[in-house]
């Protein structure tokens, strides 16, 4: 069986915490590949997610057996023309849309849907109310997914 692992992480990020968030989250992904993980999921959706994406696409050459999930909200999504984004895109194994169109509620779906696959949730969370983020944290326990949070 494959073992999954995903991204959640809320928006609002200061650019002093960059470095710090990457460093960890590089070595959360090296210790989850070390204990048999596969595959990782990322919405590409704003920093955090990217950064995910970034580390797991340079991480391929090291460990090739290692694939990447796009989780698209919507379909709109994939109009965006940054081309790192493009590029890190045509790196996936799979591009999953939750929604053809955008609906108040498509990110709270992708994120319930990239939970529900995944064994292992990284989490980049700084402790405030934000919904979407904190929702999908607290899903996660509610299943029994194992959990690392990277406070910030």
């Amino acid at each position: 069986m494959q073992k999954t692992c995903c991204i959640i992480g809320q928006r609002e990020i200061s650019e002093e915490k960059i470095y710090f968030i990457k460093e960890r989250l590089r070595k959360e992904i090296i210790k989850a590949i070390k204990n048999g993980f596969t595959h990782f999921i990322s919405s590409f959706e704003d920093v955090i997610d990217l950064m995910f994406a970034d580390i797991v696409v340079e991480l391929m050459g090291e460990y090739p057996n290692i694939s990447l999930e796009a989780a698209i909200s919507h379909l709109g999504k994939l109009n965006i023309t940054n081309i790192c984004f493009q590029k890190m895109l045509d790196k996936c194994k799979v591009v999953g849309i939750t929604s053809e169109k955008y609906y108040e509620g498509c990110f709270l779906k992708r994120n319930r849907l990239m939970v529900n696959f995944s064994q292992l949730v990284i989490s980049v969370f700084d402790g405030r109310n934000i919904d979407e983020t904190l929702h999908s944290i607290n899903y996660a326990k509610s299943l029994g997914k194992e959990v690392i949070e990277i406070k910030i």
